[in-house]
């Protein structure tokens, strides 16, 4: 195990850290598994990342087309993702915006920003499709609910 410049070898951890309750085997085996369950994703979210769980949560909890979800409307490869995957991107050039900024507000930000851009342009039909939708007020009543501290099945 390396962190920071530290080498902590595995037979110390086994030894010392857990009192030989664990081999070094256990150990490396524990770690390759967390390691797969996780897909090596050992950061937090990135604000393209919560671009496409946020449209799949408002997909999931938007009570439309009978009472379910606009559910293909918003997937990772909608324009109105692409588009806010791309906003994204220019915002993050100025390094202050990158840093300060959660990933999850840089994301709602995106989608906001790109639905009120295509709302006021009819230049880009392909976002207004998510518009007509109603994808604008599906991503407002998100933020409410979670600014609220409840979660989906709240509503």
């Amino acid at each position: 195990m390396c962190r920071g410049g530290v080498h902590v070898d595995a037979d110390f951890v086994s030894r010392e850290v857990c009192r030989g309750q664990y081999t070094t085997t256990e150990l490396n085996d524990a770690e390759s598994e967390i390691l797969r369950i996780l897909e090596w994703r050992l950061n937090g979210p990135s604000p393209h990342e919560f671009v496409d769980g946020m449209l799949s949560s408002i997909a999931t909890m938007s009570p439309r087309e009978g009472g379910g979800g606009s559910a293909g409307a918003y997937t990772s490869s909608s324009p109105l993702s692409i588009r806010s995957k791309a906003w994204i991107e220019d915002v993050i050039l100025d390094y202050d915006s990158a840093i300060t900024t959660l990933p999850s507000t840089l994301a709602c930000d995106a989608i906001l920003s790109v639905l009120n851009e295509s709302s006021m342009s009819s230049m880009s039909n392909d976002v207004d499709v998510d518009v007509r939708n109603g994808a604008s007020e599906d991503c407002l009543s998100w933020m409410m609910i979670r600014a609220m501290g409840m979660d989906d099945t709240d509503v």
